[in-house]
């Protein structure tokens, strides 16, 4: 995970989840030693609170529909993946959406998609798009 130097020793901190998953475990050790130097185990909802705290998540529509999830921090890995038609699928499963909202979120999402699709379609017209 990381190469620190302290007091002109080299080693590497390396951080993983335990076998349980429930915890994760931050050890250094030394380059020229077989054991750690130290261990601390710390517990999977301290580390990940703080590292989504100081995440940067973006989001990209890419132009084949499909929506990603990435972290700025990690060298835009991707998060999650899906396609514009899926995310609404998925949002109007019934559990989703309570009866009292329907009507006005479903006109809401229904305008946003028109709305996309008028400015999808003008770009393909200026640009001479098939």
């Amino acid at each position: 995970m990381d190469r620190t130097r302290k007091h002109g020793v080299e080693g590497r901190l390396t951080l993983t989840l335990d076998g349980g998953g429930k915890a994760y475990v931050a050890t250094y050790r030394v380059a020229d030693t077989s054991g750690p130097l130290a261990s601390i185990v710390l517990p999977r909802e301290v580390v990940e609170a703080a590292v989504f705290i100081n995440a940067r998540i973006g989001l990209e529509l890419r132009t084949d529909g499909s929506l990603l999830a990435f972290a700025s921090h990690t060298s835009m890995q991707t998060l999650a993946c899906a396609s514009l038609s899926e995310l609404v699928d998925e949002t109007l499963r019934p559990e989703f959406i309570a009866l009292e909202e329907t009507p006005n979120a479903l006109t809401e999402l229904e305008a946003q998609l028109e709305r996309a699709l008028v400015s999808v379609r003008e770009f393909r017209s200026r640009r001479s798009i098939g």
